[in-house]
């Protein structure tokens, strides 16, 4: 079966506790086997799991598999927060089997120099039943200029966390984001200096196309090259062949949170891309040969030729 996903907006942590209501609900059942003298046993080693919400067989998991409900994991991130008395927003993407929350914290913020606006600090966090994965989480950003959502693994990699779906899960959740929530502060200064740097560090292009057919080459796609490229336009208006790898940063990741029709597999893959961007260390070099890319378009003598071919 194929999950349908759903963005849900929160401005609260009592409106994150209304969202977790509607979380799908998972069950473990045991699994059996057939035996050479035809018995039903149960299989010792593992058990399956059930979306008993929806009423279909999500997977296989081990017998240790500890099952934490997407409900509770949201649950928890909300009485994190409460307990910190911190002000989250953001929103959850529901996959039903995975979940994700995208949260910024307005009291957390670095300035963005251009537009004299603040960025949000904030956390991706994420949540499976099926093994996609597990408790874990990482730096997010919010830039309130044009509410891009933007990742932050590399930048601020002691904020990254990632557990098992073993033991006590529920006691574990709270003290991690407890910890991750203390750090903000010094992730503050990280990102401010990430930022300058990826501001200083220019891109030098030679024509629109050749735009085009590199941002198509680093996002993986020639139609996702030109639908960023006409959000980069909105970032650096009138002179796009002089940008910096905050620009184009900006770009991919205006692209990951408006554009429509994307999956979530995308978006996440798309910034993923775009944090690459920020470093120096990450090469973000021009196609050069890029006119072999560029098909002319075809003249109306060519259209007739190719129609007649069509025809024989």
């Amino acid at each position: 079966m194929k999950a349908q996903t759903s963005y849900l907006p929160f401005a609260s942590s009592d409106e994150l506790r209304g969202i977790a209501k509607h979380m799908d609900t998972a069950e473990a059942v045991p699994l059996y086997y057939k035996s050479p003298d035809g018995d039903l046993l149960e299989v010792q080693t593992s058990k399956g799991i059930l979306n008993s919400s929806q009423g279909y067989y999500v997977g296989t998991v081990s017998d240790g598999y500890s099952l934490l409900q997407n409900s509770d994991m949201i649950l928890q991130v909300a009485e994190a927060f409460d307990a910190l008395d911190i002000k989250a927003e953001g929103k959850v993407v529901n996959a039903y089997y995975r979940v994700a929350l995208d949260v910024f914290f307005p009291d957390f913020t670095v300035t963005e120099i251009d537009h004299n606006k603040p960025i949000f600090m904030g956390t991706r966090i994420q949540n499976s039943y099926n093994k996609t994965s597990g408790f874990r989480g990482h730096g997010f950003l919010h830039r309130t200029w044009c509410a891009n959502g933007a990742y932050a693994t590399y930048s601020l990699p002691d904020m990254k966390f990632s557990e098992v779906h073993r033991g006590d899960m529920a006691d574990r959740s709270v003290e991690i984001l407890n910890g991750y929530v203390k750090g903000l502060d010094k992730a503050q200064n990280v990102i401010e200096m990430v930022l300058k740097t990826a501001t200083d560090y220019k891109v030098f292009f030679d024509a629109p196309d050749q735009i085009m057919v590199t941002l198509g080459e680093w996002a993986g796609s020639k139609k996702a090259g030109q639908q960023i490229y006409q959000h980069l336009l909105k970032e650096v208006p009138g002179d796009e062949l002089d940008v910096s790898r905050y620009d184009i940063w900006n770009a991919f990741t205006s692209y990951a949170s408006h554009q429509d029709g994307l999956s979530a597999n995308v978006r996440d893959r798309i910034n993923k891309v775009a944090e690459n961007l920020l470093y120096p260390q990450v090469e973000a070099v021009p196609v050069e040969d890029w006119e072999k890319f560029i098909k002319p378009p075809k003249t109306s003598k060519a259209k007739k030729e190719e129609e007649i071919e069509e025809a024989e």
